[in-house]
């Protein structure tokens, strides 16, 4: 069952002051393939470079592998985006994961990260996935912040160890 919601936006009290596109709705679907080209420089602002072939790629990994990507649009504008997915580890069990949560810069502030927060962790619950875990870069502190007010509660720092090749 697709994920479509739609709001007033609304401006948290620690947030920017909205922009003047504010009172509009937005929207939050699933992607289709059309969002494709305003996807990209949507990551760019969380320094990702890639192209419409590679997120069409992706898209289809994503969704064979159990997961989600929601969009959000304000009237025909693509305003942000977020990816919703199952974890399995090991020794933690089943978990969702909310990763790759961006609202264009001109419309943060203004309710589009909630709802599209809202959405994704609406889709994990329908897919029997309670425990929901957010990982933020240490550097986003304006995320961490806005994580905190959504009700998640951070848990440990860590290290990220990468081996190219």
């Amino acid at each position: 069952m697709p994920i479509i919601t739609t709001i007033s936006e609304v401006t948290q009290a620690d947030d920017p002051a909205p922009s003047a596109a504010a009172g509009v709705s937005v929207c939050c679907r699933p992607a289709w393939e059309g969002d494709l080209d305003s996807l990209g420089p949507l990551l760019r602002t969380l320094g990702y470079r890639v192209t419409p072939v590679e997120l069409a790629q992706r898209l289809v990994l994503i969704r064979r592998q159990s997961g989600e990507l929601l969009v959000a649009e304000k009237g025909e504008q693509l305003v942000g985006c977020i990816q919703a997915a199952r974890d399995i580890r090991l020794a933690e069990g089943q978990w969702g994961e909310i990763v790759s949560l961006v609202v264009a810069e001109s419309y943060q502030g203004q309710g589009g990260g909630q709802r599209l927060l809202s959405s994704a962790e609406s889709w994990l619950r329908a897919q029997g996935l309670d425990s929901i875990r957010i990982r933020a870069n240490s550097r986003r502190t304006a995320a961490h912040r806005f994580y905190l007010r959504q009700g998640y509660q951070a848990q440990k720092q860590q290290q990220l160890f990468i081996k190219q090749g």
